[in-house]
């Protein structure tokens, strides 16, 4: 728990808190007046949820078959005060309206904002009725329970990955310069064995995205912009296996391609 530490003067709007929250980009104590983040709880490392064989008759404990990291749930208590009742109501009315979104949403705070969270509000407490000072909470439910790093750029054939965390990710992007003529294109993760191939006609000129964390079909792979994904062959491709972590050597042929690799590292 991340402790808020009241202060008798709020001269400025420069002022924040140490745990102050960007919801969907926007910081919340800039967007509603007299709103305030006081703690926040589930920012640490979480533990892992077993899957055991349970007590075993003369076996001391248990046999483990898999572990598997549980949704994370970030816990938000806020202040929200106001000189009158329609001014209160103004601000928790625009406060629902931020938190209220279509889906998951990148989520950052003050003290740590180079990682990111992604989130959707699950659970908002009530508040008493008879008076425009109040202390609430909510929660925000993450289906991807890890944090994630600012995306890093890298660049060379071969290229040896470099991520600041231990973890296997799938990149954000791919990008491949094509230098010659070519009917296939293989990229291989030369440490794990997983590799993509596309077939096809490619030119001298021709720029190849890669895209495995997009969810548009029509922009996960593309030549010059436009969709190849019939290109991709399905028999031998990792495609949606196609993970990379620190010091895996990615090797491209042709071997005169150039390879860029953007990815965001990832925690627990």
């Amino acid at each position: 728990m991340y402790e808020y530490k009241e202060l008798t003067k709020r001269e400025s709007s420069a002022w924040l808190p140490s745990v102050a929250m960007l919801f969907n980009d926007k910081l919340l104590e800039d967007e509603i007046k007299g709103y305030q983040t006081l703690n926040v709880e589930g920012r640490e490392t979480i533990g892992y949820e077993l899957e055991t064989s349970g007590n075993i008759s003369g076996r001391d404990g248990a046999i483990t078959f898999g572990k598997t990291l549980p949704a994370r749930v970030l816990r938000i208590q806020y202040r929200l005060e106001a000189s009158d009742n329609e001014e209160f109501q103004r601000s928790f009315r625009k406060l629902n309206w931020l938190l209220e979104t279509d889906g998951e949403v990148p989520i950052r705070f003050r003290d740590d904002l180079d990682i990111t969270y992604y989130g959707e509000l699950s659970m908002m407490s009530e508040v008493p009725a008879d008076r425009n000072t109040v202390i609430g909470t909510f929660e925000i439910y993450c289906s991807d329970p890890y944090k994630y790093e600012k995306q890093a750029e890298q660049a060379g054939n071969p290229l040896t990955v470099y991520l600041p965390t231990p973890y296997a990710i799938k990149p954000d992007l791919i990008r491949l310069k094509i230098a010659q003529n070519a009917t296939k294109i293989t990229v291989d993760n030369v440490n794990t064995g997983r590799h993509i191939i596309l077939n096809g006609d490619y030119k001298t000129g021709d720029e190849i995205i890669i895209r495995l964390t997009e969810t548009n079909q029509g922009r996960k792979l593309t030549k010059n912009g436009q969709k190849i994904m019939n290109n991709l062959d399905y028999l031998e491709t990792d495609f949606h296996d196609f993970k990379i972590k620190r010091n895996d050597v990615i090797r491209v042929t042709p071997i005169n391609t150039t390879v860029t690799i953007q990815a965001r590292g990832r925690w627990k």
